[in-house]
Parts: C-alpha cells; structure tokens; sequence
C-alpha cells in the first residue's frame, strides 16, 4: 500500500490552504517528499496534517520550476534528487518574467546532499527517480511557453517523475509532465519492467479538452491505465474529460490517498 499525503496543491482544502504548487508526501517502502510548492506552506500544512518531515528518506525535484521548488530552502538537510538541467535559469516566453528556482546549484549544495541524474535512480527496490524522459509519443511536447537562460526555446528538459512498483501495478508521481504524460507513463514501463500503469497522480499538463487531450486519453487506455488523479496544471474541462474513462479522484491541499 503507498499513502500520498497532498501538502500542496493548487486547491484549497476542506481545512487547509493551498497554493499555484504542488507537493507531495509519499509513504511506500521509503518516505519521499516530492516537491516542494512554491513557499514553506508545505511544511506549515504537513504540521497541521501531524506529518513528520524530519524522517524523510528523498526530495524529489520533478524539474525546476518555482512552483515546484522553491519551498526548498524552507528545508535542513536533506538527500536531493533532480535533473541536471533543474538549476536553469528559464523565464516565461510571454513577458519575460523568471519562473525557474529561486536558488542556484551552489546554495543547495550547501545546504542539502544533491544528487544530479539524466538516467533512472533507483532509490529503493520499489522505487526508482525516471531521469529525462524520452520524447517519442508524436502529439506530445512540441511546443513551450519557456525561455533558457540563453534566451533560446526551453522544452524542460529536467521534467521527471517517479515510479512506484507494486502488487497492483506501477504508479506513477509526476509534477507537471511538461515532458508529455504518455511519454512519461511509456518510459516509466520501460523502466521498471512492468506491463501495466494502476495509477497517475499528479499534474498532466493537460489544457482545454483538445485533440491532444483525446489522444492522451487514448493512449493511456492502451496502456491500461486504471485510476486517474488530475491535479495542478491540468484544466476542469481535460479533468472531465479524463473522468469518462477512468476511475478518477481530483485530489485537494490536504486529502491523504491510499493506492
């Protein structure tokens, strides 16, 4: 059984706040916080939640956005797991305005126990860190609203996830699946060696219910994808959408799901 505490999401909860963010608690064989929202709300919510941080194993960077990391420096140290690329510096192509990690590589390495990595990690033999993702699915990443530290087109290249192998079959925890969510969930396959995906939590990326939002239903069907929980970045009318064929939980700031 995995629990995934949701400390930060872009939903407020019954009782607690949330923020344009996401981080995640995940309890399996080991404890990983994975992100860290955009402020120290997470660890004010986790507080409030009776959840221990100090305990845990991994921080996981999904890449390296503001909304996703800069709660970091809200954090003693810890093992740190990213993407090489997570320290960009990368800025929104419309306007212009800085939108990568507050804090560069040299902060964090004074502070915490960073381990950069373009290829799978596996952090326990249930657990494994899926590096860059492979851009193979055709209708899937693009195009991006991003800029490089040299001004050139930013595809986010540090967007990762993890896969968690069980019983039932891998879940995957992804942030904002800038790299394409069927990318993501084809690579994760081929990384743990398993012929079905039980469940994707996380943001998908996903706008308007478009033809690319049809094509990743469809090919998260062949898949086999069984249970869905949209969150973050992924818009009501794709979260709908998603909902007419898989069974499907649009978690909030403060829910705690068992999978």
């Amino acid at each position: 059984m995995t629990t995934i505490h949701v400390l930060v999401d872009n939903l407020d909860g019954e009782h607690l706040q949330g923020e344009h963010g996401l981080s995640l608690l995940i309890e399996s064989d080991t404890k990983i916080l994975f992100d860290t929202g955009a402020s120290d709300l997470f660890k004010r919510n986790a507080a409030i939640m009776g959840l221990t941080l100090s305990d845990v194993s991994f921080l996981v960077l999904s890449h390296g956005h503001w909304d996703h990391g800069n709660g970091m420096k809200h954090l003693q140290r810890m093992n740190v797991i990213a993407h090489p690329a997570c320290f960009t510096k990368r800025y929104n192509k419309k306007g212009g305005k800085y939108c990568g990690l507050d804090s560069d590589q040299v902060v964090i390495e004074q502070v915490h126990a960073l381990t950069l990595t373009d290829g799978p990690l596996w952090l326990t033999p249930q657990t494994v860190f899926l590096g860059e993702i492979p851009r193979r699915v055709s209708f899937e990443s693009k195009t991006s609203s991003f800029l490089d530290e040299k001004r050139q087109i930013d595809f986010i290249p540090d967007d990762s996830a993890i896969a968690i192998c069980t019983e039932r079959g891998t879940t995957i925890v992804t942030g904002c699946s800038h790299s394409g969510i069927g990318n993501i969930a084809a690579h994760a396959l081929n990384v743990t060696g398993t012929d079905k995906i039980h469940t994707i939590i996380g943001g998908f990326h996903l706008g308007n219910h478009d033809e690319k939002t049809d094509l990743t239903i469809r090919m998260l069907q062949q898949i086999g994808v069984d249970t869905v929980y949209p969150m973050h970045c992924t818009a009501p009318d794709a979260v709908e959408a998603l909902g007419r064929k898989f069974r499907i939980h649009q978690p909030k700031t403060g829910d705690t799901l068992q999978i």
